[in-house]
């Protein structure tokens, strides 16, 4: 921090990697441009939304969506001893996750109001195809690997939709810089492989 008051120094302090966590993307920001980084991170200062009637669903909410439903139906599966996912299983697999499809677009359609019935049934019918897709590639992977975690948080205690064994403590990385996130989905290898 060479040319830098003391003072400057002080009141940067609390914001350096070591002493604060930050996300992953939070750092890419940082890397594409350091005043976004500190409107966003440091001044928490976000877009004012954009306030149109709903044609489509965003690519953020549709990016949510598609994570809470896998985390959902990962948990029901891991509740009923029905994974991994397998062509065995695949068929009650999709129904399952037909199920948790239906539960959480209700959540979220109460949220967002569409303006046009249509174009919300479109889009949860489109994001329902994509996950049976995922499943899909689950089953064609087989018993090899094993979903063991499903928004697995660093840095952050489990609830607001994370994994049980979140851990609050944020990952350090070199011994110094500090990150928190959330890893969307974990898996192992099983011995079969």
């Amino acid at each position: 921090m060479h040319g830098l008051q003391p003072e400057s120094i002080a009141a940067l302090a609390p914001y350096r990697l070591s002493s604060k966590p930050y996300s992953v993307s939070a750092l890419q920001r940082f890397a594409v441009c350091p005043y976004q980084f500190l409107l966003a991170a440091i001044y928490r200062l976000e877009p004012r939304p954009d306030l149109q009637p709903l044609e489509r669903i965003d690519p953020l909410t549709r990016g949510s969506l598609f994570h809470e439903v896998q985390a959902e139906l990962l948990r029901e599966l891991w509740q009923r001893r029905a994974v991994p996912i397998t062509h065995d299983n695949l068929d009650g697999t999709e129904a399952a996750l037909d199920g948790v499809v239906d539960r959480v677009a209700a959540r979220y359609r109460e949220a967002l109001a569409p303006a046009i019935d249509r174009v919300w049934s479109d889009e949860i019918e489109a994001l329902r195809i994509d996950l049976k897709g995922w499943l899909q590639n689950l089953a064609e992977e087989g018993a090899d690997w094993m979903p063991t975690h499903a928004e697995f948080g660093f840095g952050f205690r489990g609830g607001d939709g994370r994994d049980e064994k979140s851990v609050p403590q944020p990952v350090t990385l070199d011994g110094r810089w500090l990150l928190h996130g959330v890893v969307d989905l974990i898996e192992t290898e099983t011995d079969d492989a």
